[in-house]
């Protein structure tokens, strides 16, 4: 439609809500710019409070052409709808808030740009007008920008606080606010976005500007993350309600979050590097975009913040309003079930397969395991360094507690079956059906009975906080018994890119939504929600890439030789578990949760990265070497090479970083949590000892010598709690001590009693073990005196004079030949791995 020169009745409508005090100052301004188009526009006042508090006050402004409407019915879409149904017959509508300003020649502007163009809408920006004094941090998110764009653009949406409507575009879609989202807001996204689906545009005017004043209290973090969050879940929200059937909208919740997961990372990364730096007004914009692009995702699946209501709560989003006719949704393009597999599994390769196609294998899954792991640790610090800035150590004190009664648990659950899938010859579709129940079975029970120990646990730590907290992380129960067998089915596979890919995303998920919750003052409550999210994330992405669905259980599956074997991995890892988690226990049990909370950060910095190498190198392992039994020399050499790998990676980071333990604790937690420097020292040996003995796992596993391993970690079982026990009398540093002692005990043992149940090369993994330890201690000394010698120097340069001086005895130690042997070994390896 084009107005050129036309007469046109406009109608300037301003809600409000219990500010009348505002009212006087901007309807003389609003009166003097009504006279100003032609005709002369009329101006509205639509009262949403239910008491009708700004009758008294717009009525007085009745002679100069102000018309008061009360609409009692909460919500600024009842408010938005009365005014359309008011403006009846007008040509235009323009929506304006009552805590802005107009500029000179604002309305005229509007006007004179919709009918240059000929748009269904126009929409100006709004500027925040500021005290003297603000938060940089709060600055530094954006919210209160000016956003400018060239006079002209075309935009996707807009928001009504400055928006003029073209009503006879508006009448011929039937379009209204939708209602239902009065007190979340969003509605006049949803609006603006369902004009431009119907082939309409949306213009800007860059100079028809208005101002608002901003009260003290939008000028908190808390608010401004609210906004970042709802505003963002508002547009993928709108977009998803848009879109054409259930093929459309899953496209379009694709799209967002596969951007969300890469923009969640840059973000994550950039936070870590403004903490690290001090730069406020940074680390403000980091926080800002974690979440909004945690709300996109969140949007997108429907759900969004009452911004508007008292108290706010998350609500479910409604069902899609009814289309205009203008807008016909297509057919659902959706719909197909996915392929269930009808044959048997194929048999894994036999050991007599060729080596170059194992080995490419085995090469390239080290690689992409090793590349994903990679990124994931680096999240991981980053995870640590934000949140340790956010959280008290009581808070993680709780938290670990939670974590470990329902990690035993969890343990339990999984009956060994991830395992005995895993390391199986060939596995039909029987079997795995079989392993599917089995495994979610017990999700079930154990997710019962979390729930039901909760009091009691609770009570025995001393901690009532505790019983939500692990009634809630009962659902991880649920979560992996369910993907359990997709996982072990894409591990068969070697498909490791799948894999790591899954569980990175995961995890930029999973920490963003962190950091925004415990940005929000959630506590505790945002690690919990980390761990179900990261759950839940997993288990979509593994079941979407394995393309399987379990069949009903039957009888005579061949499930027996599985579950004995299960039985006794089950017994292992429990025990290996308790014991891993014995220093957690002492802790929660005699310290409380801030000591806990202490040692816990250190675990985080140090061995939970540690972890997730040496995890994903057993899944990379097992398969291999169950492949290479009956060929004890490539099973020998591989071994060997897998702890060289290891220890002149891990083992040597570890040394370099117990050496700087003092300036990493201050850069990666901040002043605050300089008890960690010690323990991180501590755990670093600990850590060290155990990756020199982890190799004997993989052989005890890929031989299905499940009870050997059994009666083995029980051993240590005992040998650990003893030296914890002792080592608790002294609280903190004590626990890390007995951890240590208990670590450089078990490894000798650990060649020892493997050596007395299966063939292993002892000499060589016993001299390769010792240059290792030969290169490491001497290497951390090193690093120590380095970050010594500058020790009024920054951290990071601390740091790195730490690692030069560490690195430097390993140059040095490169010069005899058994050590440059190894290290040209494991180059080699990591160039073949580079390579292919």
């Amino acid at each position: 439609m084009q107005f050129v020169g036309a007469p046109a009745r406009v109608v300037v409508a301003v809600l409000t809500y219990r500010r009348t005090h505002l009212l006087p100052p901007l309807l003389t301004e609003l009166v003097v710019q009504a006279g100003t188009v032609e005709p002369r526009a009329e101006i509205l006042v639509v009262d949403n409070d239910p008491a009708g508090s700004a009758a008294d006050v717009v009525r007085g402004w009745a002679a100069r052409g102000v018309r008061y409407v009360h609409e009692p019915q909460p919500g600024i879409s009842a408010a938005r709808n009365r005014a359309l149904t008011e403006a009846g017959d007008a040509a235009a509508l323009v929506f304006f808030d009552d805590d802005e300003h107009p500029s000179p020649d604002w309305l005229s502007l509007l006007v004179s740009a919709w009918r240059d163009w000929g748009c269904a809408a126009v929409a100006g920006p709004v500027a925040g007008r500021l005290p003297a004094t603000v938060d940089p941090w709060v600055l530094g998110t954006g919210v209160f920008d000016r956003p400018t764009r060239p006079t002209g653009t075309r935009v996707r949406g807009a928001g009504a606080g400055n928006l003029l409507l073209d009503l006879d575009r508006v009448r011929a879609l039937g379009l209204r606010f939708d209602e239902r989202l009065g007190l979340t807001g969003g509605e006049d996204t949803l609006f603006t976005h369902a004009l431009v689906h119907a082939g309409n545009e949306i213009r800007w005017c860059d100079e028809a500007e208005a101002s608002e004043h901003v009260p003290a209290d939008r000028l908190t973090r808390r608010w401004v993350m609210r906004r970042c969050f709802r505003s963002a879940g508002s547009w993928s929200r709108a977009e998803v309600q848009l879109a054409h059937g259930r093929v459309g909208r899953w496209r379009v919740r694709t799209a967002v979050v596969t951007k969300a997961a890469v923009r969640l990372l840059q973000a994550l990364l950039a936070l870590a590097a403004a903490t690290v730096t001090g730069r406020t007004a940074a680390r403000g914009r980091a926080c800002g975009t974690l979440a909004s692009y945690a709300g996109l995702v969140v949007g997108a699946f429907g759900w969004t913040v009452g911004e508007y209501a008292r108290p706010a709560v998350l609500r479910p989003r409604p069902r899609p309003q009814p289309r205009s006719p203008t807008v016909p949704p297509r057919a659902d393009e959706g719909g197909a079930a996915a392929d269930v597999l009808s044959s048997p599994v194929p048999p894994a390769t036999p050991a007599t397969a060729p080596d170059d196609g194992l080995g490419r294998s085995a090469a390239r899954g080290a690689g992409v395991t090793l590349a994903g792991q990679g990124a994931r640790i680096l999240l991981q610090l980053a995870s640590v360094t934000v949140l340790a800035r956010l959280l008290d150590p009581s808070d993680y004190g709780l938290f670990a507690v939670g974590l470990v009664v329902v990690g035993i648990g969890e343990v339990v659950r999984d009956l060994g079956l991830t395992t005995a899938a895993i390391r199986a010859p060939s596995l039909t579709r029987r079997q795995r059906d079989g392993l599917f129940w089995l495994n979610t079975a017990a999700g079930v029970v154990l997710a019962l009975a979390a729930v039901a120990a909760a009091e009691p646990i609770a009570a025995v730590f001393g901690e009532p906080q505790l019983v939500p907290v692990i009634r809630v992380l009962a659902a991880t129960f649920l979560l992996n018994g369910v993907v359990a067998q997709y996982r072990a089915g894409l591990t068969r596979d070697l498909r490791f890119g799948a894999l790591a890919g899954t569980d990175l995303g995961a995890q930029v998920l999973a920490l963003g939504t962190a950091v925004v919750a415990a940005s929000l003052g959630a506590g505790y409550w945002s690690l919990v929600v980390q761990q179900l999210v990261q759950g839940i994330v997993v288990l979509v992405g593994a079941v979407s890439l394995a393309r399987w669905l379990p069949g009903r259980p039957r009888r005579g599956s061949g499930l027996r030789p599985f579950v004995r074997f299960g039985t006794g991995v089950t017994g292992t890892q429990l025990a290996y578990y308790v014991g891993n988690n014995l220093d957690n226990l002492a802790l929660g049990l005699t310290a409380g949760p801030a000591a806990l909370g202490i040692y816990n950060r250190g675990y985080q910095l140090l061995m939970n990265p540690l972890n997730q190498v040496r995890g994903p190198a057993t899944n990379l392992a097992v398969p291999v070497l169950s492949r290479l039994q009956d060929d004890p020399v490539r099973f020998g050499e591989y071994l060997r090479r897998g702890q060289l790998a290891l220890g002149y990676t891990l083992v040597a980071a570890m040394a370099i970083g117990a050496g700087a333990a003092v300036p990493l604790v201050d850069l990666m937690l901040g002043a605050r949590w300089a008890e960690v420097a010690p323990v991180l020292a501590l755990l670093a040996v600990a850590g060290s000892a155990q990756t020199l003995a982890y190799v004997g796992s993989w052989v005890y596993l890929s031989r299905g010598l499940a009870g050997a391993l059994l009666r083995y970690t029980l051993l240590t079982l005992v040998l650990s709690a003893v030296c914890i026990g002792v080592g608790s009398r002294w609280g903190l540093l004590g626990v890390a001590a007995g951890y240590a002692t208990a670590a450089l005990l078990e490894w000798p043992l650990s060649l020892w009693w493997l050596s007395r149940v299966t063939p292993v090369p002892v000499t060589a993994l016993l001299t390769g073990a010792l240059r290792i330890t030969a290169c490491a201690v001497p290497a951390g000394a090193a690093s120590f005196l380095g970050t010594e010698l500058v020790a009024g120097a920054p951290s990071i340069v601390r740091i790195g004079a730490g690692a030069l001086a560490g690195l430097a005895v390993y140059a040095a130690a490169a010069v005899l030949p058994p050590v440059r042997a190894d290290l040209r070994g494991v180059a080699g390896w990591a160039r073949s791995m580079a390579g292919r």
